[in-house]
């Protein structure tokens, strides 16, 4: 059988956009928003507003000029590279492409967007790109992004998303954020079995440099400190340990490094880490003939004096980056458990529990209320727990402890019994149960050859009492093959999401753990574009998930360190 593709408007949309900016766009232009400006003519971009500015040359892309404005300005860099790229052992920087062509619009939430079209030349040969930035009304700073395309096939192993020439005279302070909420607290040592960088301590870590003085280190966020005034970098990335940040005593940079990964273990971190500790080999990432690659987005913004970094980026985000969601009062189930309706990690929610707690939450200001693990018969096929569907585990009998938890399959008892609250659900979108009709119409949609042994572990142990309490749910991993599925249920579904044990995956002949990752942020993108009022958390329990800025961008995160004893 054939693989089923998954199909968004992306990759149409960019191949469109290249295409459309050719040569016979005009050669100079100008847009104005409220305080924003953009000019271009054959020599120069320009972008900026009331507080910031960012100049470019296009006979060879560079950034000629990085203003900040306010209290008697500084120019934080001058003549500094755009981005960098290391493509089959090579290094191109962005002085190897011109800007062909500019194309100026504004965005449906305020600024101006300059979209430059660059075609490689010399080493970059074959190469084209689209450089587009983003400024704001008020706001200290920039978006900045790069969606490459290649004429032939090319392997990247590295890039600078975005570099600034900010000299020798300022500390520089690499910021890393990450998950691990059920284990990372500050005297956290680690796991016990690491290669290259044991992650200990908390979820935020500083590495800070001396003047002029090269470091680099795992990181999604970057300072550059001088004298009560800072740049500072932001990558909308998760926290693999292929997320760096650098200063090599003269020029601050975001980067990614793909040879830094080579496993994501999810779960497990807790217990094992492994990432390459070395300056080669490990991972790349394929550009194909004609396909878009897009780099991550980043923000460079400035700041004056105490507070204003967190202000700068809390505007950027709040009025120009966060998808929209309703800011609801929640509920979640996830600890009303004491295995009267389950054996592992399912909760024991049914509908005595829903009409029994319903009015508690009411009186408590709840405004939507989400049932945790146990609500589906099987995970993989996600219909709710009821006759029509019932536990694989049940026997018939009304005293059964797997007897259905709900009295239909369209939970229509337990939206009266919630009213006005309206209703979330749990989700496990990248497992599945080996009883569920799905995995067995679909074997070949498994991640293999992991799901081989997920599979026969969790058949081994089906109630979750010795291999692990997820495997009363399902602990068979999904490939990309089975997303058209996972959307397809979702859909049918949806009103309030929150997303838990998302763990990238390296499946043979269907996907590697980036391109599973960048499929689940594609369909989260989807439906929010097509379902606006819907609101998708992410869980971070786990590293290396969505956490921190690519989950935060999309909706509420789940995110606790410790909760009280019930």
């Amino acid at each position: 059988m054939a693989a089923p593709r998954l199909t968004t408007g992306l990759a149409i949309a960019l191949a469109t956009l290249l295409a459309a900016t050719g040569s016979a766009a005009a050669d100079s232009g100008s847009l104005a928003a409220r305080d924003v400006y953009a000019r271009f003519d054959s020599g120069r971009v320009m972008l900026g507003n009331a507080v910031v500015e960012r100049d470019w040359s296009r006979s060879a892309l560079r950034t000629t000029a990085l203003i900040d404005k306010r209290r008697g300005g500084r120019r934080w860099s001058t003549d500094s590279r755009d981005f960098l790229l290391d493509v089959g052992g090579a290094t191109i920087g962005s002085e190897d492409f011109r800007v062909a062509s500019v194309g100026l619009e504004r965005p449906p939430r305020g600024g101006i967007r300059i979209t430059m079209r660059l075609a490689g030349s010399g080493a970059a040969a074959g190469l084209t790109a689209l450089r587009t930035a983003e400024a704001y009304p008020g706001v200290a700073g920039f978006r900045m992004q790069t969606i490459l395309m290649s004429a032939t096939p090319l392997v990247l192993s590295k890039a600078a998303l975005d570099l600034a020439g900010v000299g020798g005279a300022i500390t520089p302070v690499l910021r890393s954020f990450r998950a691990g909420t059920d284990w990372r607290e500050p005297g956290w040592p680690g796991p016990p079995l690491w290669v290259g960088y044991r992650q200990a301590g908390d979820v935020r870590q500083d590495v800070t440099g001396s003047p002029g003085k090269p470091v680099e280190a795992n990181a999604e966020w970057l300072d550059a400190r001088a004298s009560g005034r800072s740049l500072f970098m932001a990558m909308e990335r998760n926290d693999l340990p292929s997320s760096r940040a650098a200063y090599d005593g003269a020029t601050a940079s975001l980067r990614v490094d793909y040879t830094k990964d080579v496993i994501d273990l999810g779960p497990l971190e807790e217990e094992a880490h492994f990432e390459n500790p070395s300056s080669g080999g490990g991972r790349a990432r394929a550009l194909q003939p004609g396909q878009p690659f897009a780099l991550e987005p980043t923000f460079t913004g400035f700041a004056v004096g105490d507070g204003d970094l967190e202000w700068q980026w809390h505007k950027y985000l709040a009025a120009h980056r966060v998808v929209p969601y309703d800011h609801t009062v929640a509920w979640n189930s996830d600890k009303v458990d004491q295995n009267q309706r389950s054996t592992g990690s399912k909760d024991d929610m049914d509908i005595q529990a829903v009409e029994q707690i319903a009015p508690i939450a009411r009186r408590l200001g709840v405004e939507t209320f989400v049932l945790d693990d146990g609500w589906a018969s099987r995970d993989g096929d996600w219909q709710p727990d009821s006759p029509q569907y019932p536990e694989p585990r049940w026997d018939g009998s009304p005293t059964s402890k797997f007897r259905p938890r709900y009295p239909d399959a369209t939970f229509a008892a337990v939206r009266r019994a919630i009213a006005p609250m309206r209703l979330g659900l749990w989700m496990s979108p990248l497992e599945f149960n080996p009883s569920s009709a799905t995995y067995k119409a679909h074997p070949q949609w498994a991640c293999q050859p992991i799901s081989n042994g997920l599979v026969a572990a969790n058949l081994a142990d089906p109630d979750g009492n010795t291999v692990s309490s997820s495997n009363e749910a399902g602990i068979g991993a999904w490939s990309n093959w089975a997303y058209p599925h996972i959307e397809s249920r979702i859909r049918d579904a949806m009103r309030y999401f929150k997303f838990d044990f998302m763990v990238w995956l390296d499946c043979a002949g269907q996907n590697d753990l980036y391109s599973q990752h960048d499929a689940f942020v594609a369909m989260l993108d989807r439906l929010r574009r097509d379902h606006p009022d819907v609101v998708l958390q992410t869980d971070e329990t786990n590293d290396y998930r969505l956490f921190p800025f690519e989950s935060t961008l999309r909706g509420p995160t789940w995110f606790q360190n410790g909760y009280p004893d019930v």
